[in-house]
């Protein structure tokens, strides 16, 4: 007797790929956080689902800004080590966005539901790259989120380039059918950071390498001779290999700008106790730095 195949629809997975967005560098201090709040400005404008990860303990200012509650979960106020991605996965309270009153009546933040939010804080509580961290177990609950088909945007510490390549190269997310890896890749201009982003796009080609120049969003810089790319980064980039983005500059006193450094972006340029200059350059340096992501047609 012929045994009874099940039907493909069922088995079949039909999940889209969850993007993984790495926000990316060796050393602090070059941008990798403001970078990252850029992207998770650009989910929101662009209404895209997203789960936000922040993996800096020690200067966690995308999770004050946009997920503060994940601070609670490092205190050890919340979320118990029994609980897993999973098992959220099972109740899966999400409403239907494709209806465009939502979209168009609910605030950003609202397109996260309940069951992102909790499964960020796992991610949160659980994705913490160090020197001295095994990050293997990570790839069960990478997996999992796979299933939503989500962005997922992480903010990377300093210091974590090795940890984070092996986290990589370990569990094979370059070459992953369930996960589409993005490099964003914050650079200064520095040599040593080009010859990075080299090194890292030689050792994972299958991924998407974009390097992002950061044109002194905190400091006074003005000799943009510095960002002279040298010529295996200009042959990379004509072949259509990787994809190269400037993080344009912003016109506010640095002073200021850090003082604002733990509220979202959107809500300061609508905040209308900070002045009108400010919160204009801020809304410009959005919109230009917007027009960067789409520019790569890789989102």
């Amino acid at each position: 007797m012929t045994a009874i195949q099940p039907k493909a629809e069922q088995t079949a997975e039909t999940f889209a790929p969850t993007a993984l967005h790495l926000s990316f560098a060796k050393y602090g201090r070059v941008g990798k956080t403001t970078w990252c709040k850029l992207l998770i400005e650009y989910m929101l404008d662009k209404r895209k689902r997203h789960i936000i990860v922040d993996t800096d303990k020690e200067t966690p200012n995308v999770a004050r800004a946009y997920t503060p509650k994940i601070l609670d979960v490092w205190a050890g106020n919340e979320i118990g080590n029994n609980d897993s991605i999973d098992n959220l996965l099972l109740y899966d309270d999400t409403p239907n966005v494709e209806n465009d009153d939502l979209l168009d009546n609910a605030p950003h933040t609202d397109l996260m539901t309940d069951t992102a939010k909790r499964i960020n804080t796992l991610l949160t509580e659980q994705i913490v790259f160090s020197e001295d961290n095994r990050t293997a177990y990570l790839t069960r609950n990478l997996l999992s989120l796979s299933r939503l088909g989500q962005d997922v945007l992480v903010n990377l510490p300093a210091n974590v380039y090795q940890p984070v390549c092996d986290f990589i190269a370990t569990n094979n997310l370059h070459r992953s059918s369930k996960i589409k890896l993005f490099n964003w890749w914050v650079s200064n201009g520095s040599e040593e950071s080009l010859e990075l982003f080299l090194e890292t796009q030689a050792k994972f080609p299958q991924a998407k390498h974009v390097l992002v120049l950061n044109q002194g969003n905190f400091q006074y810089v003005y000799d943009w001779k510095r960002f002279r790319l040298p010529k295996p980064i200009v042959d990379l980039y004509q072949n259509n290999s990787i994809k190269i983005v400037k993080m344009p500059f912003l016109s506010v006193e640095p002073g200021l700008w850090h003082s604002l450094e733990s509220i979202p972006y959107h809500d300061i340029i609508k905040d209308e106790a900070i002045d009108e200059f400010v919160r204009d350059a801020i809304e410009m340096w959005m919109i230009r730095a917007f027009d960067q992501i789409e520019a790569t047609a890789w989102l």
